[in-house]
């Protein structure tokens, strides 16, 4: 049904096309945007970077089981309460991305991301010493999960309209096609994560996603200013 509706959609016609070139020359004008577009390679860094901070996500769960005695049960309220959250939240984003700004959406991502963190961080911290239930530590993660549906949803607003916002119309296609590779690449990199949990420990691994959504924000902070110039 999606793909019948998909077809129904009618692209309007590029006003200017490009003169067709080689993959390589492509390639080569791609890493030309990154050293020549500041506000690019500013988008790019904080696109990388909030994916990188989500790989601590996945173990939240495990690690609230696993070390707390959670419940396996719910497992399943965390993912229905992010999908809710996801889905409810894109309509309000929809609306603020269009008052103020895609980039303005980013900072929200990047906010509730660092909030997500550090509460996780917070709760690997006290749970023991504080000897909080099983059964509590398993509900207080259910605003985490809120918070990463908010974060998720907000990525998926903002991130490429932001990227067009960026781009000159006539390099448009080049700047999504070396955009959507190059966060592949991150996309694979990011399943290191296990590794840094197995290696380091998980209070590491959450550690590596504040920072990261931390440098996120100041990024989309620069980013917004710039746009307004």
């Amino acid at each position: 049904i999606g793909l019948l509706v998909f077809n129904r959609v009618k692209e309007t016609t590029d006003s200017k096309i490009l003169p067709r070139v080689s993959a390589t020359r492509q390639f080569r004008r791609a890493i030309e945007l990154l050293g020549d577009n500041t506000r690019y390679r500013r988008f790019i860094s904080m696109w990388s970077l909030l994916l990188i901070a989500g790989v601590a996500t996945p173990f939240f769960a495990v690690y609230v089981q696993q070390q707390l005695g959670g419940s396996k049960a719910m497992i399943g309220v965390y993912l229905g309460v992010y999908t809710a959250t996801n889905l409810l939240v894109n309509v309000f984003f929809g609306r603020i991305s269009s008052k103020f700004g895609n980039s303005r959406i980013m900072i929200i991502a990047s906010i509730c991301g660092l909030i997500m963190s550090i509460s996780v961080l917070l709760l690997s911290l006290i749970a023991v010493p504080m000897k909080i239930h099983a059964q509590t530590a398993s509900y207080l993660l259910i605003p985490v999960f809120v918070l990463s549906g908010m974060r998720t949803s907000g990525i998926g607003v903002s991130g490429n309209s932001l990227m067009l916002d960026i781009s000159p119309i006539p390099e448009r296609s080049l700047y999504v096609g070396f955009t959507n590779s190059f966060l592949g690449i991150v996309l694979l990199a990011t399943g290191l994560g296990g590794l840094i949990m197995n290696t380091f420990g998980f209070q590491v691994l959450v550690i590596v996603t504040i920072f990261a959504h931390g440098v996120t924000l100041i990024q989309g902070i620069w980013l917004q200013k710039s746009l307004r110039h």
